[in-house]
């Protein structure tokens, strides 16, 4: 769980500063500056994976880390530009003629409006790399650092695959993604819904 955390916490960070500049909220940019950081980051997200091997990080939570805060990125600036893209740029203009840097307008004012669309990013972060398996099956190779999704598929054996234990580790390991969604099921919808309708 730590691992997932990590994760969550760096692709959220990255992502947010990338999308705010990206969307046009700190300057006279179209979002061309998202679309060349999502580009660049799915390059370093497979110069990550190639390079496990030889910094000796395979069979790490490190170098399960790495990877998948490189492959979220561009989901939470895709997802995220638009969330900004939304937020009236007047409500910049404003905090900054209020005295407001800009990273003092984006967590001061835009990040409150921005909070369902955080959440949002943050539950499809994490079932992403909850349900993660290639690069989790790939980069692992011992019990103390595999996934759990690598663990179930473990489960069968040469000439019997216990049904029985699988649908019961299925089961247990959708609770995290169940508890998770509950908890921000407001922020979820609301951030779903923004920007569907006018006024």
């Amino acid at each position: 769980m730590r691992s997932h955390q990590v994760i969550r916490a760096l692709a959220r960070e990255w992502g947010t500063k990338r999308t705010y500049v990206g969307a046009g909220c700190a300057g006279n940019g179209h979002g061309g500056a998202c679309r060349n950081s999502t580009g660049i980051q799915w390059a370093r997200g497979l110069v990550c994976l190639l390079a496990m091997q030889g910094l000796g990080l395979r069979d790490t939570l490190t170098g399960l880390v790495l990877p998948y805060a490189a492959l979220e990125l561009p989901l939470v600036v895709w997802f995220l530009h638009g969330v900004f893209r939304r937020i009236p740029r007047d409500l910049y203009r404003a905090a900054r003629i209020d005295g407001c840097t800009p990273l003092q307008a984006l967590r001061r004012v835009l990040l409150p409006l921005a909070i369902p669309g955080l959440a949002t990013t943050a539950v499809l972060g994490f079932t992403f790399c909850w349900n993660e398996f290639l690069f989790a099956l790939t980069l692992t190779t011992t019990e103390r650092s595999r996934t759990v999704p690598v663990e179930i598929a473990l489960f069968a054996g040469l000439h019997e695959v216990p049904w029985g234990e699988i649908a019961a580790a299925a089961i247990v390991a959708t609770l995290p993604v169940i508890v998770v969604a509950a908890v921000f099921q407001r922020r979820i919808v609301a951030g779903l819904v923004a920007g569907a309708t006018k006024g």
